[in-house]
């Protein structure tokens, strides 16, 4: 049901959209001169992905003197949290469902409830955005697992969705 035993299939394709993202980026160029952006990736540890380093795909513009980084949007990596995105999500509503009292400390979940809290705040662009997108019926709280219901939850095919949706860099 959870995605945190996640299986070589599931991961595969995280890294498949990812890559999808990636390449969409990559056709439009850099966008503070408009020259090409060439791959400049780079190897992260995150935690409940898998054993190995994750590659997070990374764009430079190729222009001397504009050499300017893009970042992607990415469903596998939530902002710079050391944590893969699902942990993140998920951890706040079901951290002993999951097996993970003790192995994520008390301090990292509250950090993410305030996290959760201020992205979902009245006063947040994201919680704008999520209401124009969202059933007019959603109930949304400081929660995220408030909103797993209208993306088909528990169902293994609701993740990619809910991943992209929580990710949405608004």
């Amino acid at each position: 049901m959870y995605p945190l035993c996640a299986d070589a299939p599931f991961i595969q394709s995280l890294r498949q959209f990812d890559r999808e993202l990636f390449l969409a980026i990559k056709v439009k160029g850099c966008p503070h001169c408009g020259g090409p952006l060439d791959t400049a990736n780079y190897s992260r540890k995150t935690r409940g992905l898998s054993e190995d380093s994750e590659i997070r795909l990374s764009l430079c513009c190729r222009v001397e003197g504009c050499r300017k980084r893009r970042l992607p949007r990415s469903i596998r990596f939530l902002g710079r949290k050391v944590y893969g995105a699902w942990v993140v999500i998920l951890a706040v509503e079901y951290c002993n469902e999951l097996g993970l009292k003790g192995q994520i400390s008390r301090q990292t979940i509250s950090r993410w409830k305030v996290f959760w809290k201020e992205r979902l705040s009245e006063t947040g662009s994201f919680l704008r955005w999520a209401r124009g997108v969202l059933p007019p019926r959603a109930k949304i709280t400081d929660r995220p697992g408030s909103l797993f219901e209208y993306f088909g939850f528990p169902s293994p095919d609701s993740w990619i969705p809910i991943l992209r949706f929580f990710t949405e860099p608004v």
